[in-house]
């Protein structure tokens, strides 16, 4: 109910909602899919309480923008902080292990639709998909990875901007790296 954002506002507080997108083990149990699949083609490790969920699942992200939507109309936050708008990475520890995702077939799919780029149909596992990915379009691997958080964001900002563009979302980010291997600031 919006008697405590009310009761804030009244006093000057802002209202800040937060949205945890790719995270939560849940979604392994509900969706197994969703598990990032690592490098080496096996399903990504659970580091602590954390447990990535791959960003491209389509329902996920129909999910998560339908409750930004509910959070905008509600019109009880002045701020919408998206947290974990990332691939999976437990940056939240002294020396964080940064797993090399996501390689699962929805991933590897939309990739080659996006970018136009054909993995050869020789190159029949992760394993091997992975290495012909570093080997021919590296740059390009990562760059898309990271047109698929922005664009997410984009698709907040239309949502914000149609229902009421006055809450601010900001995107919860972290220490940031291009690739897995680059160094750790």
């Amino acid at each position: 109910d919006g008697a405590v954002p009310q009761a804030l506002r009244r006093e000057g507080i802002k209202t800040f909602g937060l949205v945890v997108l790719f995270q939560g083990e849940e979604h392994w149990q509900s969706h197994p899919e969703s598990r990032p699949i690592t490098a080496s083609g096996e399903p990504l490790f659970k580091d602590r309480w954390y447990a990535g969920v791959c960003p491209n699942q389509p329902w996920l992200r129909r999910q998560k923008l339908h409750e930004i939507e509910e959070m905008i109309e509600s019109g009880h936050y002045d701020v919408i902080n998206l947290d974990f708008i990332r691939y999976p990475v437990h940056w939240e520890v002294p020396q964080p292990k940064i797993p090399d995702t996501c390689y699962c077939s929805i991933c590897l799919r939309k990739f080659q639709k996006d970018s136009g780029i054909s993995i050869p149909a020789a190159v029949d596992d992760v394993p091997r998909s992975y290495a012909w990915i570093q080997a021919n379009h590296e740059d390009r691997w990562y760059r898309w990875r990271a047109e698929q958080i922005t664009s997410f964001c984009s698709e907040v900002k239309r949502l914000r901007d149609r229902i009421r563009p006055c809450p601010n979302t900001t995107p919860r980010l972290g220490p940031s790296r291009l690739r897995p291997e680059s160094p750790w600031p």
